[in-house]
């Protein structure tokens, strides 16, 4: 469902968020975020329009500040 589907991309920015990239403290670190754009497949819909939408999203997340999950 794209409620389920939300969740796991809200969940994949978190740990994305927290992810070390170097173990010493001291240096400055990266900032990894991610940006995801979740669709659902609709009867009748095809794949490309599903691409679309989806691809659509993801913009739509990273125009809104990045490090988001748009649908």
């Amino acid at each position: 469902t794209l409620k389920s589907a939300i969740a796991v991309a809200e969940r994949l920015c978190t740990r994305l968020r927290k992810t070390r990239v170097f173990e010493e403290r001291e240096k400055p670190l990266p900032h990894i975020t991610g940006s995801f754009g979740v669709a659902t497949l609709s009867a009748g819909q095809n794949t490309a329009a599903l691409i679309a939408i989806a691809d659509a999203a993801l913009y739509r997340a990273k125009g809104e500040g990045r490090n988001r999950v748009a649908s």
